[in-house]
């Protein structure tokens, strides 16, 4: 555990904490008790040591330093005489907060201190009597002020800190890009507890986050696209990076801390690669979209087809203004050369069968992700005829199937500009395509999943209970489309 003070606080309180500081310098002295004197005599008495007993502690000093002032006959107490007693008795008036304090990993508490402040009206009662005028002495009363951190708070504090002493928090970080986990930190790290709540220091928490996110955070590596002889070609491929949102991260370790989590799932951007030139310079090629997918608990083969069909067959291809794009002519040219893998497939509208190439309507599935994302039209498009748990991460109901001959996945490129499309398979068992292109796309707002179930929320939308929807909105035009997902299961 971080050696650093846990608990150290200091309250300075003025005359308003007894009812007003004018009230208390301006008190009504009570006349027929004084001893009234002249200008010249307090004059004197200015120049004379005065003796001051407050609590058996004693200081000597002459009475102009008290800032007394004369008023009509009788000295008054000026706003700056409780500093002036302050100043004398520095030790008296100041109350001291207690303190909890981490040395060598162990608590220790030192008790708090009461404070005191001087009762003027008292005072100016006392250098107006006839017997303060010939022994030069004063005696004077006090209020007590007590420690906003009392011995009695800290000890209650410290029974809480004992208790959970064993309280433990991991950061996690779960992406497309990876996961990662830190080591296992003492909630003392970055907080204590403080009159019985979890108080968090942010600078310590802050610390102990940046030394964490240099594990995980990862610059993207860019694309190159050359023009030679009116072809453009790729002569680099992008990889995926992020960056750690702090503050969002910063609420999220608060929150599992105050609720005794073990792990804090942090907060992250995916940082996309950038389109350079041939001289090396950023083009006007943009991330226009992105579609996601997750294949995690898929067999070995499934996960071989996934990434042969994603860096040999899909990533850098180019789609020319106004083309379709085909997924199944891709595969049927391409796709020939490859050494499919036997995993499973759905037959018949329902069986499963293992058969070369299982697996590749998750490469399909993300680049209509994307496509959906960008607003592009989209000209073909069939979901599994049974529901698939890989496909309800990043869009539930957006599925696309595919069997050459049979089903395809096709849309179409309605920009000005050409498409390239960017897939990659990561550490974390993600399926990511983005597409660029030095076009602006249609904003779209994509609605759903929206089932039978919660079909209340969208009147407009009738769902079956085997169904799911979504639906597509243009920002601009107010346009709507409806794309409908029907599977031979009862979804509830």
């Amino acid at each position: 555990m971080r050696s650093h003070l846990v608990v150290s606080l200091l309250l300075v309180i003025g005359l308003s904490f007894f009812g007003g500081k004018t009230n208390v310098l301006q008190a009504s002295l009570n006349i027929s008790m004084l001893n009234e004197i002249s200008i010249e005599e307090f004059q004197t008495l200015e120049d004379k040591p005065v003796h001051i007993y407050i609590d058996n502690e004693y200081k000597q000093t002459i009475l102009k330093n008290l800032r007394l002032n004369f008023d009509n006959g009788f000295i008054k107490a000026s706003t700056d005489t409780q500093q002036a007693i302050d100043h004398l008795f520095e030790n008296v008036n100041t109350p001291q907060d207690a303190q909890l304090i981490n040395k060598s990993s162990s608590l220790y508490l030192k008790p708090s201190k009461d404070g005191y402040q001087i009762n003027l009206n008292h005072l100016e009662k006392a250098v107006n009597s006839e017997d303060f005028q010939e022994s030069m002495t004063l005696r004077l009363n006090n209020f007590l002020i007590k420690p906003s951190y009392t011995t009695t708070q800290a000890r209650a504090d410290l029974a809480l800190i004992k208790a959970n002493e064993d309280q433990k928090i991991k950061f996690q970080l779960i992406s497309e890009v990876g996961t990662y986990s830190s080591e296992v930190f003492s909630i003392y790290e970055f907080s204590t507890y403080y009159k019985g709540s979890l108080t968090i220091d942010n600078t310590a928490l802050l610390e102990t986050l940046d030394s964490f996110r240099e594990q995980f955070e990862q610059p993207a590596s860019n694309i190159k696209i050359v023009q030679e002889d009116g072809q453009m070609t790729i002569h680099s491929t992008g990889t995926i990076g992020q960056e750690l949102l702090v503050e969002p991260s910063m609420e999220v370790i608060k929150n599992a801390l105050e609720t005794k989590q073990l792990t804090a799932n942090l907060k992250y951007k995916l940082v996309l690669p950038n389109v350079f030139s041939e001289n090396g310079e950023i083009s006007d090629w943009k991330a226009i979209s992105v579609g996601a997918s997750d294949y995690t608990g898929s067999i070995e083969n499934r996960v071989t087809n996934i990434k042969m069909a994603a860096n040999y067959l899909y990533n850098n291809v180019l789609v020319m203004p106004q083309e379709q794009f085909s997924y199944n002519q891709i595969l049927t040219t391409k796709g020939n050369f490859i050494d499919w893998k036997n995993a499973y497939i759905i037959v018949n509208g329902g069986d499963l069968k293992e058969a070369p190439g299982g697996g590749l309507c998750q490469v399909s599935t993300t680049i209509y992700r994307a496509a959906m994302n960008a607003g592009l039209p989209i000209n073909s498009i069939k979901n599994h005829s049974l529901y698939v748990k890989y496909y309800q991460k990043h869009g539930d109901g957006l599925d696309a199937t595919i069997y050459p001959g049979v089903k395809d996945m096709v849309f179409t490129n309605d920009l000005d500009t050409p498409i390239l499309m960017q897939v990659y398979s990561t550490p974390n068992n993600k399926l990511v395509t983005v597409f660029y292109s030095k076009s602006e796309t249609k904003p779209v707002n994509l609605i759903g999943p929206i089932y039978n179930k919660n079909q209340d929320l969208f009147p407009d939308v009738q769902v079956d209970r085997n169904q799911i929807k979504w639906i597509r909105e243009f920002v601009d035009s107010g346009e709507r489309e409806v794309f409908t997902s029907t599977y031979k299961d009862n979804l509830g």
